[in-house]
């Protein structure tokens, strides 16, 4: 008896029982159930609202969604948040991917602009906390509707430009000039 008499043996078994079992993905979901960014938000806002811990990790990865199927001015909201979120988990370079993130969904909006560069100098990165500072500072002037960063964050600016070319060792900075970093967008 061949070696081939017990495979084709098998296999007319498996034929007779319907055959192999192939796994393949489910579907893509029909474009009206599609996931919604403004609920995934709405959804993350919630986990927030709750105050624990514990709901910090999902309320992120629903910001991360929102984020990455949204657009515009809404996208970086969700952005913005998933960054916030992404901080308050000691995930430094998430965090400071999804202010990046926000700031190039919109320009305009200021709020992950000052976490960036006040994440850039918690970490003693002056340089690229002043580049952040004078983008938008820039962005403002080119666009006059738009509304500056507060007065702190500008003297911040000011104050780090001059003293940026030397090591960051040798940059004073004490905690009390440290810019405020803005909590996450209601909206």
């Amino acid at each position: 008896m061949s070696a081939r008499l017990p495979c084709a043996l098998f296999v007319m078994c498996l034929t007779a029982q319907g055959g192999c079992a192939v796994h393949r993905p489910p579907p893509p979901p029909p474009p009206d159930e599609a996931p919604d960014p403004a609920a995934l938000h709405r959804g993350g806002i919630e986990l927030l609202q709750r105050g624990d811990t514990s709901s910090l990790e999902e309320a992120l990865s629903r910001f991360r969604g929102a984020c990455e199927i949204g657009a515009g001015q809404p996208r970086a909201r969700y952005c913005f948040n998933a960054g916030w979120t992404a901080e308050q988990l000691g995930l430094v370079d998430r965090a400071e991917g999804g202010y990046r993130e926000a700031l190039a969904a919109d320009p305009e909006y200021g709020r992950p602009a000052q976490n960036l560069a006040a994440r850039y100098l918690s970490t003693d990165r002056p340089q690229p906390a002043v580049q952040t500072y004078e983008a938008q500072l820039q962005h403002a002037h080119a666009h006059p509707a738009t509304p500056l960063l507060p007065a702190a964050a500008r003297a911040e600016a000011r104050a780090l430009a001059p003293a940026a070319e030397p090591a960051p060792e040798a940059i004073p900075r004490p905690p009390d000039r440290r810019p405020r970093a803005h909590t996450p967008a209601q909206a």
